[in-house]
């Protein structure tokens, strides 16, 4: 896949097109901006893009996602918008190919579930999709089974809590550990935590990086200077695009 040089963070989202929306994925493909979303399974085997776990921060509702059906999911919001959670299979309707897709798959599932549903569906597909997660394991599913499929790695030491979910991304951020999982076609890393020894493991696999999350202008400029790809967020599609369009000199 060849990457853009900018990434609509759950597509481009604002005050009124909520994150991971069809209104969001229809504003990111108007601008020609390549789209991230996510992706959770539900009760009854459908893929839909949502974030997060749990439902409270873009719903109100006190619960998990995947204990519900995809029609039960219908019935909550998006924030204060008409917007519902979205099928994956009417994302691909709606982008048809018009601007690549990067999709993260997200935790919950035992490896191998989510992502034969994802395959399955995305095999027909006309257009430039890959794949991406913390977990090697889920990238080593693709490894093996299909391999024809660009895959990356979402890598962290940006430290909130000292617990097991930040062991195990300190872990996965070495080279020895992820290389030899996963052995990822890119390399996808936090902004906040990014280091020289990073690059140059990426650099040294011939792996392309990519940077997340970029969420104001000095963010993206820098960013732009090191990284193939900058997944943003927070920042108008117009200046994203100038500051993406900037040559900078090797002085």
């Amino acid at each position: 896949m060849d990457f853009p040089a900018l990434i609509a963070h759950r597509g481009l989202h604002n005050d009124a097109f909520p994150e991971n929306s069809m209104s969001a994925f229809k504003n990111a493909v108007f601008h020609g901006l390549a789209i991230e979303l996510d992706i959770h399974l539900t009760k009854d085997c459908k893929l839909v893009v949502f974030h997060d776990n749990s439902l409270k921060r873009m719903t109100g509702v006190e619960a998990e996602i995947e204990d519900f059906t995809y029609e039960q999911l219908t019935a909550f919001n998006l924030k204060d918008s008409e917007d519902k959670i979205p099928l994956l299979s009417d994302v691909l309707k709606e982008v048809a190919g018009k601007v690549p897709l990067v999709i993260e798959l997200k935790e919950g599932l035992p490896v191998g579930v989510l992502e034969k549903r994802l395959y399955s569906l995305m095999k027909n597909y006309k257009g430039e999709w890959c794949v991406m997660s913390f977990n090697p394991l889920r990238m080593g599913w693709f490894k093996k089974n299909a391999p024809e499929i660009t895959r990356g790695m979402l890598l962290s030491r940006h430290k909130k809590k000292f617990n097991l979910k930040y062991v195990k991304k300190y872990i996965t951020s070495f080279g020895i550990v992820h290389n030899t999982i996963a052995q990822p076609d890119f390399i996808a890393y936090d902004l906040r935590s990014i280091t020289m020894e990073a690059m140059m493991d990426a650099f040294s696999n011939g792996c392309p990086l990519l940077g997340w999350t970029a969420k104001n202008e000095e963010t993206l400029t820098e960013a732009l200077k090191f990284c193939k790809s900058v997944i943003f967020e927070n920042i108008p599609p117009e200046k994203a695009i100038e500051i993406s369009e900037i040559e900078y000199s090797e002085e």
